[in-house]
């Protein structure tokens, strides 16, 4: 019998986006749990689209966020220190 790794629950959000607050620089990971592999950094001062939440690994949100730089790139965020907007209401 095969083992399933569990797949994180995504809830769809509207049109929303985030910046990196309080820190330098934000892993982004390929699961919404630290022990998660790292995909890229994301910086303050940039607008990172938001498409999915996730509030079942901890005590923090965790985001799933794709990058609009060309790179294809998408993974999860920790809410700890993220600020995220959609359609004027901050969650």
């Amino acid at each position: 019998m095969a083992a399933f790794a569990s797949v994180p629950t995504q809830t769809p959000l509207p049109p929303t986006y985030s910046n990196v607050i309080e820190v330098k620089g934000l892993s982004l990971r390929t699961g919404p749990f630290i022990g998660a592999s790292r995909r890229g950094v994301l910086r303050p001062n940039i607008n990172y689209r938001v498409t999915a939440k996730n509030n079942q690994e901890g005590v923090y949100m965790w985001y799933y966020i794709i990058l609009d730089d060309g790179s294809g790139t998408e993974g999860w965020a920790s809410g700890r220190y993220l600020a995220v907007y959609g359609q004027d209401v901050r969650f």
